[in-house]
């Protein structure tokens, strides 16, 4: 069944294909028509010109006997037809299938004639007479009737000829002569016969032939169909690879404009394709210095360059630190075409080398922070406690004492700056439990709710409900908070507004709890965001900060698997984001 599904299927091919139509139709008008064409056309139109070749040898011998025969002097005689001239006469009969042969005097006396019995008669028909009469040949065709050898009765066609016999330019006598053409008609029906057969054959092989030639095209045309579908899915395929890639992937023609910019290229550099196709030149490098160098180490590498470090400029005018591989297309000839490049963001690459280094410079900080708080804490302790000796004694001169209450402060300020890098110095294992990050936040925010009143802060709480819970050290976790409390106020001197918020996040499938800390202050600027968590690195007045609390933050919160960060609010003011991992137990931190 399937067989003949797909046999009908390939023969629609006819109706899609005019030239293979007209010449199936053709071969069927020739097998189908063949008995017509053999008997209508073919047939009478040999036989009337074997009749008529017939007719015409006939008239030509018959001259040619008749000319031999009037070579003589006077009136056709008798005895002129003896001899020589006899014998060739029959041998004409015999060559030419002759029936009978006939010489006539002029007045119609047979003198000569085949069949014996027939000399000395007479001939008295019509077209004898007018031939003798006109002195011109007759040639008919008549059927007769005869019997064979075995009594068979048959009919023939037998071609008649007449043909004047002159002397001196006179009539003298005629000659007439009777062809059996059955045999001739017979060889030509049978060469009719071949040259049919042969055109039957040629029609039904042709006929087959086209049907196969249908069969295979239409198999060929589904190969291509196929072909195609397998094409056109291999480009989609090839086209959602590009679209799907996080790498930037641009090509370029032989002019160096832009034709292919896919989704990776776009989040990359904030520019949108229609914004880049078509596009001439180094569109996205950071100068066409960068481009040039790029393209001479293609050339220089055979057509290739790998993994480049270059800087493109992102639409907003950030520069990209990139990695880049690229290569020249050349077509089945040789020749250039364009070319295509694959470029990598290096950008987080860059923040975690520069976070290694980073945490790498904090351990070394704490290594030495960790030897030497202890050398300068006992000395400062012997002179802090000699200083409130002499401010408490009665006999101190009141101007000493000033002095004395100075030194005492910076004393003090002292001892809180190395309580603070032994802090940052020892790293202790938290106690983990978990904990209700929003709990924390306002049982922190208690704490300072005074103060910030006092500088005419405005307080919000955007807290989620059934917020998951973390697992941290509660008591690490409410310095962090603290801290940034601390810095927000410090942020905000002429008062503005304070908000807290916290959300449950996703990030590659990882369920996170984040707390925002935002203020409404003057924000940070762009080149101190990437150094606000050095040790020693502060952005406030001398005397209000020790740049020791942000890095101690985050590396309380990094020792819990966390991050934290900083970034500018558009309106004006900075937000700090702390996120650390979801749990789904229920136990948590009680205020």
């Amino acid at each position: 069944m399937n067989k003949i599904r797909e046999t009908i299927k390939n023969l629609r091919i006819f109706s899609k294909n005019k030239s293979l139509r007209t010449i199936l139709i053709l071969s069927l008008m020739v097998i189908m028509t063949y008995s017509a064409i053999n008997l209508n056309i073919v047939n009478p139109v040999v036989t009337r010109s074997t009749v008529n070749e017939i007719k015409i040898e006939a008239e030509h011998s018959a001259r040619d006997i008749a000319l031999s025969l009037g070579s003589g002097k006077g009136e056709l005689k008798r005895e002129d037809i003896q001899g020589d001239l006899l014998s060739q006469a029959r041998q004409i009969e015999n060559r030419l299938d002759v029936l009978k042969l006939k010489i006539y005097t002029k007045s119609g006396n047979t003198i000569y004639s085949s069949d014996p019995r027939e000399t000395g008669e007479t001939n008295r028909e019509r077209y004898f007479t007018d031939s003798i009469a006109k002195g011109v040949a007759r040639t008919n065709l008549l059927r007769k009737d005869i019997e064979d050898s075995e009594g068979k009765k048959e009919t023939v066609y037998i071609v008649r000829t007449n043909v004047p016999i002159l002397i001196d330019g006179s009539v003298v006598g005629a000659l007439e002569t009777y062809y059996n053409i059955k045999n001739r008609i017979r060889g030509f029906d049978r060469q009719v016969r071949r040259y049919s057969t042969f055109l039957f054959v040629v029609g039904f092989a042709l006929m087959v032939a086209i049907i196969l030639m249908a069969f295979i095209m239409a198999k060929t045309e589904d190969n291509l169909k196929k072909s195609q579908k397998d094409m056109v899915q291999a480009k989609k395929h090839l086209e959602s690879l590009i679209e799907s890639s996080t790498d930037a992937i641009v090509k370029t023609d032989k002019a160096g404009k832009v034709v292919l910019f896919n989704k990776g290229a776009e989040a990359l550099t904030g520019y949108r394709r229609e914004e880049v196709i078509g596009r001439q030149g180094p569109v996205l490098y950071e100068s066409v210095e960068d481009a040039k160098e790029v393209m001479r180490r293609m050339r220089e590498g055979g057509g290739t360059v790998s993994a480049f470090e270059t800087t493109f400029r992102a639409k907003e005018g950030a520069r990209i630190p990139v990695l880049i591989s690229a290569s020249i297309l050349y077509d089945e000839e040789g020749r250039e075409v364009g070319a295509v490049g694959f470029s990598k963001d290096l950008r987080e690459r860059k923040r975690a080398q520069e976070q290694l280094i980073r945490s790498e410079k904090m351990a070394s900080v704490g290594l030495l922070t960790a030897g030497v708080s202890h050398e300068i804490l006992n000395p400062l302790n012997v002179i802090t406690l000699r200083l409130h000796t002499l401010i408490s004694n009665p006999d101190t001169p009141p101007e000493v004492t000033r002095y004395l209450r100075i030194m005492e402060k910076h004393a003090n300020r002292i001892t809180k700056i190395t309580r603070d890098l032994l802090s940052f110095s020892r790293q202790r294992t938290p106690e983990n439990r978990l904990v209700d990050l929003s709990a924390v936040a306002k049982h922190t925010l208690a704490l300072m709710e005074h103060d910030l009143m006092l500088e005419n802060i405005e307080v919000e709480l955007i807290l989620a409900e059934g917020l998951p819970k973390v697992m941290a050290d509660l008591d690490q976790l409410e310095q962090v908070v603290l801290n940034l409390l601390t810095n927000a106020r410090d942020a905000m001197p002429d008062g503005g507004r304070l908000t807290l918020i916290t959300e449950t996040v996703q990030a590659n499938a990882h369920k996170l709890v984040e707390l925002r800390v935002k203020d409404t202050g003057n924000g940070i600027a762009s080149e101190h965001l990437e150094r606000l968590f050095d040790p020693f690195f502060t952005t406030k007045p001398d005397g209000k900060g020790t740049g020791l609390g942000l890095a101690i933050c985050q590396g309380i919160v990094e020792t819990h698997g966390g991050a934290i960060w900083a970034e500018n609010v558009n309106k004006g003011g900075t937000v700090f984001v702390v996120q650390l991992a979801a749990k789904e137990e229920e136990e948590g931190y009680e205020e």
